[in-house]
């Protein structure tokens, strides 16, 4: 009655104030009298009426009442508000609005009750709110108080519960302004998930979907645990669609329906690049990955690398995920990896990774493995050498998607031991590194891309074959593949996109990069030390043969006939 009562006096005031409404008059000025609860400026910003606009008698209408909702939000129920005058110019072209308020008195909660719960006591539920008795009633955060109490009655095992106001009246005999406030609570059927249903997976194994749900039949249904369950399954990148898992409940128990729409989970992803030189013969690079992420539909992973990052310098790379070893979470991974650096060495180490997957977004993994240096000739002055390694890593990914992320971070660190063995000597080795890459949507359709990347080796003994490169496509754009060599590196990535579809974007970026090349003399290396920047520009985009992406990229001091293109495809199937 009260909030009926308003609207039709704002009806009337502003139909007989906009009698007088005048076509294309400009707000010159919007003024407020009777507010103290909000500033003439708070007030301005819930409006669509803007000074500079044209005044509308619709807008300004809803103007009106969103000034009264605002009020409404605060508490004060009693609130009125007049559009009072439009005062025009002598050529009728602007316009001065004035509106008047009468705040009343906000409504205090002089009796809150809760009826119809039995699991959880009045006290407890009242204790657990924000809104208390003696305190004004703001809408929003009973509103809020009703979700969590929601969310709690959702852990103990009730995903039917229902709560509303069921009545807020006057307290009759005390002070007009105090109102008693009554919520109903319809507690439901507590349920147990005795039954797991997966629909739509015609590859992929429902016990896959199951055990990456992360519950366990007969075990009480927890809302939260439910609610994770989406997020888990598209961190797969085996799913190219996972709605919202469905409760229900018979009279023999309860159960959960998983509906999911297979992806592709087989990519080709191949990469051209070309580097042009001062003596005019350019050299070609390229890389190949082959990766399978479902084998025979039990989430098992296989991938085979190449790449070719100089004219005779390649690498080899081959790595097989068996996911949760006797049904815990917990993947095992073996790799294989090789490099050939020109005519200096060839490098080849066997890897093992355990990977403890504390929720979705979490992972925790211990690394061992041994790797040999072998000198390509003779004449190479680098000595043949054997390292055992060992070591921790975190991962912490809460990305969107992988392809193309809109929001999230993706953070990893590691420590490396390593015990290297030479004909000479025997020494110790450390290696630490950082990874984070964060993705923010900063206007519709608008995501920013930050990288901050660096790896450090201490120890004694460290030879060429040691050091890290990086360079090139996926590290420190504008430069040739793995163009840099050091002790310590890091580089950082900004890059601004512009989304078009899903799978689609185009970019610019801006890269900075730095090295420490520690002296070797028996490889007749020098020290060196060199900060450098490198930007472009690229496209990615959907075709049917698959994902395709071109970037053009320069380095500090390049002319245009030296940047670097780079030609890639990502194709699923």
């Amino acid at each position: 009655m009260i909030i009926a009562r308003t609207f039709v006096i704002i009806g009337l005031s502003v139909s007989i104030v906009l009698a007088s409404w005048s076509e294309s008059a400009v707000v010159k000025e919007i003024s407020f009298s009777g507010n103290h609860v909000f500033s003439s400026q708070q007030l301005l910003d819930a409006m669509s009426t803007k000074i500079g606009s044209v005044l509308l008698p619709s807008v300004i209408l809803h103007d009106v009442q969103s000034v009264l909702s605002l009020y409404h939000q605060r508490g004060c129920y009693f609130a009125e508000v007049y559009l009072d005058t439009l005062m025009y110019s002598t050529d009728s072209s602007e316009v001065v609005i004035f509106i008047s308020i009468n705040e009343g008195s906000p409504l205090t909660i002089g009796e809150l009750r809760i009826r119809g719960n039995s699991v959880l006591s009045e006290e407890e539920i009242l204790e657990s709110f924000q809104t208390k008795t003696g305190n004004y009633l703001f809408s929003a955060l009973l509103e809020d108080d009703i979700d969590n109490l929601i969310g709690a009655y959702g852990r103990m095992g009730f995903p039917f519960t229902s709560i509303q106001v069921q009545d807020v009246s006057l307290m009759r005999g005390k002070d007009e302004t105090n109102i008693s406030v009554t919520i109903g609570v319809d507690e439901g059927k507590k349920v147990t998930i005795d039954e797991i249903q997966v629909i739509g997976n015609t590859v992929t194994d429902d016990d896959v979907v199951i055990r990456e749900s992360r519950i366990r039949l007969h075990e009480m249904y927890n809302r939260e645990k439910i609610d994770r369950i989406p997020n888990r399954l598209r961190r797969l990148n085996i799913f190219s669609q996972v709605d919202e898992p469905e409760v229900y409940s018979t009279s023999y128990g309860g159960g959960v329906v998983i509906k999911v729409v297979e992806g592709k989970t087989a990519t080709f992803n191949g990469i051209v690049g070309y580097a042009p030189t001062t003596g005019g013969n350019g050299t070609f690079t390229g890389m190949i990955d082959i990766g399978m992420r479902n084998l025979f539909g039990t989430s098992r992973k296989f991938q085979v690398h190449w790449s070719k990052d100089e004219r005779n310098s390649q690498d080899v790379h081959l790595s097989y995920v068996e996911p949760w070893i006797f049904n815990f979470p917990l993947n095992a991974a073996v790799a294989f990896d090789q490099r050939q650096q020109d005519s200096t060495y060839v490098r080849r180490g066997i890897n093992g990774q355990a990977d403890l997957l504390v929720d979705e977004s979490l992972t925790l993994s211990g690394v061992f493995g041994q790797q040999t240096v072998i000198p390509s000739g003779p004449t190479t002055k680098l000595m043949k050498s054997t390292k055992i390694v060992a070591g921790l890593e975190i991962g912490y990914d809460t990305r969107d998607q992988i392809l193309n992320p809109i929001r999230g971070i993706a953070y990893s660190t590691h420590y490396h031991m390593e015990r290297k063995k030479t004909i000479e000597e025997r020494t110790t080795l450390q290696r630490v590194g950082i990874d984070l890459d964060i993705f923010m949507q900063i206007f519709s359709r608008q995501v920013l891309h930050i990288g901050f990347h660096g790896k450090t080796l201490t120890g004694g003994g460290i030879e060429i074959g040691d050091l890290y490169r990086f360079g090139g496509t996926n590290t420190f754009r504008g430069y040739r593949e793995n163009q840099f060599l050091g002790k310590d590196v890091a580089w950082t990535n900004l890059e601004y996109r512009l989304i078009l579809t899903s799978r689609s974007f185009v970019y610019v970026f801006f890269d900075t990069g730095y090295f420490l090349l520690p002296a070797d003399e028996a490889a007749e290396i020098s020290s060196a030390r060199d900060y450098l920047i490198g930007y472009g520009s690229g496209i990615r985009f959907e075709t049917a043969i698959g994902n395709i992406g071109v970037s053009f990229g320069f380095g500090e001091g390049d002319s245009f006939f030296e940047g670097k293109v780079h030609f890639g495809i990502v194709n699923e199937f």
